[in-house]
């Protein structure tokens, strides 16, 4: 899960802070549906990218395109709004971000920032886009806490290693 990587076209090695899924050999060349992990709200979503001609292909399509992550939708489920000051409290889980990239181009759904989803919906195909080198989805999960200073603090968390039933323990707005 914490993968140091070196990007092959800068040469700067840091952490890999999620999860890439591959295609098994059953479904090579088939267009797998991604859907979203959680019912929560759109915070993020990064489209226009395309698989990149080369390892050193920099343009706005291409390695950096999406910061790299390519095609991306992030979903946030909300557990403490930040307008609802008395429920922050140290140490109170607020929201975990679901973070899915490398989306396959044109294929993503048509979402809008602060839009609802729920779980299940599909967001768009496993793709290669960004800086990627070959088909794949990179899954993320953020958890953000609230420090002693009542501001929010990230943790990563490994998605193989997450229980989905935790958040039905938690009161979600």
């Amino acid at each position: 899960f914490w993968v140091l990587r070196t990007n092959k076209t800068t040469g700067k090695t840091k952490n890999h802070k999620g999860i890439d899924y591959s295609p098994n050999t059953k479904s090579q060349g088939e267009d797998i549906v991604i859907k979203s992990p959680v019912s929560g709200i759109i915070t993020h979503i990064n489209t226009g990218c395309f698989p990149r001609k080369s390892k050193k292909d920099d343009s706005p399509t291409g390695n950096a395109c999406g910061d790299g992550y390519g095609n991306t939708v992030w979903v946030d489920k909300i557990l403490i709004k930040q307008t609802d000051i008395s429920a922050w409290v140290e140490g109170g889980i607020s929201r975990y971000q679901f973070r899915v990239g490398h989306l396959k181009e044109k294929t993503m759904a048509t979402f809008t920032v602060n839009e609802a989803i729920t779980k299940g919906t599909k967001i768009g195909l496993m793709g290669t886009t960004g800086n990627s080198d070959g088909v794949h989805l990179h899954y993320e999960i953020k958890k953000y806490v609230i420090n002693k200073n009542l501001k929010e603090e990230v943790k990563y968390l490994n998605p193989n290693n997450f229980n989905s039933e935790y958040l039905k323990e938690e009161k979600s707005v």
